[in-house]
């Protein structure tokens, strides 16, 4: 009786392993590649996502000076803050006496005040604009009807 082999790789032939190899070296040189192509973009990822926080964080250091500074100039320019040096630099509030009326004759000639419509029933708010800009729908179909021209 003839001894069975268990492993049947010493009857391969040499172009048999050869071209396993290949195939295996082909899978392994592509999965190399794609691995490549995968860190390659996470890094470039991460390395927006890194500048984005950083800007982040700039823009708030720059909120909060913004707003420290902000508030230092409404302290600055408060009233009583400006009052007190207006009074420093020699500023006095008028009285009756520091002030002179001039009575003109032609004001009390004008006669009553007639107050204006209201934009709205006014005939034309823009008389150089095009009616297509300052018309209502209902309006533009009212004078298409008017003038027979159907829309």
């Amino acid at each position: 009786m003839k001894k069975k082999h268990l492993h049947k790789s010493e009857n391969k032939s040499w172009r048999g392993i050869l071209r396993s190899t290949g195939s295996t070296m082909l899978w392994t040189m592509i999965l190399l590649v794609l691995g490549g192509m995968y860190l390659a973009v996470s890094a470039k990822a991460a390395k927006v996502g890194r500048t984005v926080i950083d800007l982040e964080s700039k823009h708030t250091k720059l909120q909060l000076e913004y707003d420290e500074l902000n508030a230092a100039y409404a302290v600055l320019t408060s009233p009583d803050r400006m009052r007190i040096l207006a009074q420093s630099m020699g500023y006095r509030d008028a009285v009756p006496a520091d002030v002179d009326y001039i009575k003109i004759e032609e004001i009390d000639s004008l006669g009553e005040f007639i107050v204006p419509a209201p934009g709205s029933l006014r005939q034309s708010a823009n008389p150089g604009l095009s009616p297509a800009y300052s018309e209502t729908l209902v309006d533009a179909l009212q004078r298409w009807f008017e003038a027979g021209i159907a829309p």
